[in-house]
């Protein structure tokens, strides 16, 4: 009888090559879910994931840059291990409680345990953000921003959480102190106007 030959060529698995075709049709359809940030990693935080896709896509006409998503979570795409650059802070200011007029030219100064303090503005969008190669705080920090003649001083301390929009978000209620804004004195509203954007409010990161 004939010794039975065993092939010397690749062994064709149709279980294996399902699952493949599965995994890769999860990834891309994980990639098509989630416009929020680019370089979706398909491995990483689920949780991560999700916040990222809730971001939506970006506004028409409006690169990514300094003046993209006023309002939104930056560091959820702006974090250690994220898109560069890495934020310590960042978030978007209003004139008021009630209205989300942008302002712009604010100062937003941060105070951290140490009594190290950094100062930075809002553009106008009235955007603001702190890259961590700029401040490395020892928490809390203590934020004020000001407009007018005096500053609106945060009540309670940051401990951890870069993104100004995490805490402050529309409508105002227990699970959020509402959009950040400079007064809610009506009297000086009208002080406290928009301006258009210039060169100076930058076009890229």
């Amino acid at each position: 009888m004939a010794p039975h030959e065993r092939s010397a060529g690749p062994v064709s698995h149709p279980l294996f090559h399902g699952a493949m075709n599965g995994l890769v049709g999860l990834v891309l359809a994980t990639l098509s879910v989630a416009p929020g940030c680019g370089n979706l990693n398909p491995l990483s935080d689920p949780i991560e994931d999700s916040e990222k896709a809730a971001l939506g896509p970006e506004a028409p006409d409006v690169p990514k840059g300094p003046l993209h998503r006023p309002g939104q979570p930056c560091a959820v795409c702006h974090h250690d291990g994220g898109e560069d650059p890495a934020f310590a802070f960042a978030g978007t200011v209003y004139r008021d409680p009630v209205e989300k007029i942008a302002v712009a030219d604010a100062a937003v100064v941060l105070t951290d345990a140490a009594g190290h303090t950094f100062m930075t503005t809002t553009n106008c969008v009235g955007n603001f953000y702190v890259k961590t190669s700029e401040f490395q705080p020892t928490p809390p920090v203590w934020t004020s921003v000001q407009k007018i003649d005096f500053p609106w001083t945060m009540e309670s301390p940051i401990h951890r959480e870069a993104s100004c929009a995490k805490c402050h978000f529309d409508p105002a209620g227990s699970a959020s102190a509402g959009h950040l804004f400079v007064t809610d004195d009506e009297t000086t509203f009208a002080s406290i106007s928009s301006r258009a954007c210039t060169a100076a409010d930058g076009m890229t990161r």
